[in-house]
């Protein structure tokens, strides 16, 4: 999965098919929660990445892992 950026207003999120049919309900809702944070970051002007800010909101909004 990933989340792009090309316009802060309106990220996108994409999900490899395969992976969905394949992923219990747990990982998925941890994938969005992760790609959404990257999303929020977008639309919130943030760099990239997993740094503390990342992490930060990540597990403010239920996520685990990196």
């Amino acid at each position: 999965a990933y989340t792009t950026c090309e316009s802060q207003k309106k990220p996108t999120i994409y999900l490899k098919k395969v992976f969905y049919e394949k992923a219990n309900r747990k990982q998925l809702v941890n994938i969005l929660k992760h790609e959404l944070t990257h999303a929020w970051q977008c639309h919130e002007g943030f760099l990239w990445g997993h740094d503390e800010r990342f992490r930060k909101k990540f597990k403010e909004v239920g996520g685990f892992g990196n």
